[in-house]
C-alpha cells in the first residue's frame, strides 16, 4: 500500500507538471531515488522533504498531511 507521502508527492508533481527526472535534477539526487519515493518504496528524509516542499511550492499539509 502506498504511503500518504508518496500519494501526495505524486499528486503535487502531476499538478505542477514536474517529472521525476526534473525533481531529481533539482534535488541533486538520482532519478532512481525519486522513483522510489514516488512509488512508496522509500520515503525522503525530513531534510529532503523540506527541499521538495520548497521546489513544489506547497505547504507541509499538502506534502505530508496532518
Amino acid at each position: 500500500m502506498a504511503s500518504d507521502v508518496c500519494v501526495r508527492l505524486q499528486l503535487l508533481m502531476e499538478d505542477r507538471e514536474i517529472t521525476q527526472a526534473d525533481l531529481a535534477r533539482r534535488l541533486g539526487v538520482s532519478r532512481t531515488t525519486v522513483h522510489q519515493w514516488y512509488w512508496g518504496i522509500n520515503e525522503p528524509s525530513i531534510d529532503r522533504l523540506r527541499e521538495i516542499r520548497r521546489i513544489l511550492g506547497c505547504t507541509w499539509e499538502e506534502l505530508i498531511g496532518r
